[in-house]
């Protein structure tokens, strides 16, 4: 099975050997639909229920999900693609280089898993 965007392509590729571009597009789609109807679909629901106080345990649970997961996948990546030391030095610098330079509050506030709704003193 491929990833993403191998996938996608393969998908387009097989539609248009077989259909021409009426079936690369539909080919397309059909692996993009699901995925666009889904975000979609939480994206109206978060517009109309994200500032629900009941909800929002719930959604700093999921902002820490979020946060376990990249964790997760960077660590693969970094076993597999970081085997030196002065490799681990090198992605250890462009890391805090981008944590300080990062302007917005949210993204490291991410990274340790709270909500980025909570005030300081809370």
């Amino acid at each position: 099975m491929l990833p993403g965007g191998a996938a996608a392509n393969a998908l387009a590729y097989t539609g248009l050997r077989f259909f021409g571009i009426t079936g690369a597009v539909a080919a397309y789609g059909a692996f993009i639909a699901p995925g666009a109807i889904l975000v979609t679909g939480l994206a109206a629901a978060y517009v109309h229920l994200g500032a629900s106080p009941r909800l929002e345990p719930l959604l700093a649970g999921l902002n820490a999900a979020v946060v376990g997961i990249v964790a997760s996948i960077t660590l693969q990546m970094v076993r597999t693609g970081v085997s030196r030391v002065w490799q681990m030095g090198v992605a250890a610098a462009a890391l805090r280089s981008f944590a300080a330079s990062c302007p917005c509050d949210v993204a490291r506030r991410s990274a340790v898993g709270a909500s980025p709704r909570q005030r300081r003193g809370s």
